[in-house]
């Protein structure tokens, strides 16, 4: 018994205007070869564990997505030539970011060749940069993609470091933002940061190791984070003075009504009798000072793709790894405009553990991915349209697997195929609405 996969055409296909220039997406954490370590995964079958194994399981995934831009994460330096070779077989150009003091793995980036070009990358402790244009228009609008694989851990330090890496890569991307802007109008070197970044058409993807509930998740969907809280004041104490430096933020000073930046009422100002402040006076001054002071940065706030825009078909994404939580995201600054994110595993659609790696998910991290656009994004043709799959497609609606028995006639006498049905590939099946 066989599964055929019947997509359902929009109503409005046949009247939808031609495709605007798209780009899509995805992005994998793929489960570095050593920590792939049998004890830690008790319930995978070593060979299903082994990389061999693996490997070819990704490919094949990566294969089936077809996308135009592939972020993957935990990437095992060692093996990426092996690896990098399966993909360009695929249509991939890549590159791997550059690492410090031989740290054995890293982020890459692929693009497919003849859609999009990587014109130059940026390689950060915890993020790669890449700026990518259209392949075919040299002067066209770039992307700016910041594949992320963030500090793991659940202490206060490890989410302060988070924080600091979130900041280092804003800041970086608007130092990018300003080469092009400033080349585009042959002033190099004369425009400060901040230029440009609402034009700037941004995305970040990846392992970013926090879920919604985090305040990082607020700093970036709502683009302030507070002092007072424990990440913030942990990332303070932790990076000093540098990481306002490094970081490229703005700090804006919220003083209110009762208690502004410049003073207070009541004993917390200093003596009734205009006599200077005591010693916890001063503190208390100082801590309001902290409590009213947000970070902020001029390319946020950032779109939770799969928030803003649920998968078109199959279940929502709820898990993204193998203890339950959602960790991977795609980030849309608003110069990028989202068509629809990529379905997920039937694996995402709740918050229980899930036994990955397994036979059929060949890492503990499950997929993600979009259907991008922005003002630089490559057209594609008619052609290649209707070659992509099912997701890529905006024309299709929907897509369900239905058990087929193959039929006991011969192949003379089954009927001829009926003429509403149009094949896009040899796997699936395609039936209009009409």
């Amino acid at each position: 018994m066989s599964m055929v996969v019947i997509a359902t055409l929009a109503a409005s296909s046949w009247t939808l205007p031609p495709p605007a220039g798209r780009c899509s997406l995805i992005s994998w954490n793929l489960l570095a070869p050593q920590f792939a370590e049998p004890s830690k995964y008790s319930w995978s079958d070593p060979a299903d564990l082994a990389w061999p194994a693996r490997q070819s399981k990704i490919v094949k995934h990566l294969a089936d997505a077809d996308a135009d831009v592939v972020c993957l994460q935990e990437v095992e330096v060692d093996r990426w030539p092996a690896l990098l070779a399966r993909l360009e077989r695929l249509g991939y150009a890549g590159e791997l970011q550059q690492m410090a003091r031989n740290h054995p793995v890293a982020n890459a980036v692929l693009v497919r060749r003849g859609a999009l070009q990587i014109v130059r990358t940026e390689s950060r402790s915890r993020v790669f940069l890449a700026v990518l244009r259209d392949a075919a228009v040299k002067c066209a609008p770039p992307l700016y993609l910041a594949n992320c694989h963030l500090e793991a851990g659940a202490t206060e330090k490890a989410a302060a470091t988070r924080l600091f890496q979130l900041r280092s890569m804003l800041r970086r991307v608007e130092l990018q933002r300003v080469i092009d802007v400033a080349d585009s109008v042959c002033r190099p070197n004369v425009l400060s940061l901040g230029t440009g970044a609402a034009d700037a058409a941004l995305v970040l993807a990846g392992d970013f190791n926090f879920d919604r509930s985090s305040e990082l998740y607020s700093f970036l969907s709502q683009g302030t984070l507070r002092a007072t809280t424990g990440t913030s004041a942990a990332a303070g104490a932790a990076t000093g003075a540098a990481a306002g430096a490094v970081a490229g933020a703005t700090y804006s000073n919220g003083g209110g009504a009762g208690g502004g930046v410049g003073g207070g009422v009541g004993d917390d100002a200093g003596g009734g009798d205009g006599a200077p402040p005591t010693k916890k006076q001063q503190q208390q001054q100082q801590e309001r000072r902290r409590s009213a002071k947000s970070i902020t940065h001029s390319l946020l706030p950032l779109r939770d793709a799969y928030r803003e825009s649920p998968p078109p078909w199959g279940p929502s994404l709820r898990a993204s790894y193998r203890n339950g939580r959602l960790l991977d995201f795609v980030w849309c600054s608003p110069a990028v405009e989202l068509l629809r994110t990529m379905p997920v595993s039937e694996l995402a659609s709740s918050s229980q553990p899930k036994q990955v790696p397994s036979a059929a998910m060949p890492s503990d991290h499950l997929p993600i991915g979009a259907l991008l656009s922005w003002a630089g994004a490559p057209e594609p043709s008619a052609d290649e349209s209707h070659d992509r799959p099912a997701w890529q497609q905006l024309v299709i609606e929907n897509v369900q697997q239905q058990k087929r028995v193959p039929p006991r006639q011969s192949q003379a006498q089954r009927p001829p195929s009926q003429p509403e049905k149009r094949r896009f590939s040899s796997q699936v099946e395609v039936r209009e609405r009409r």
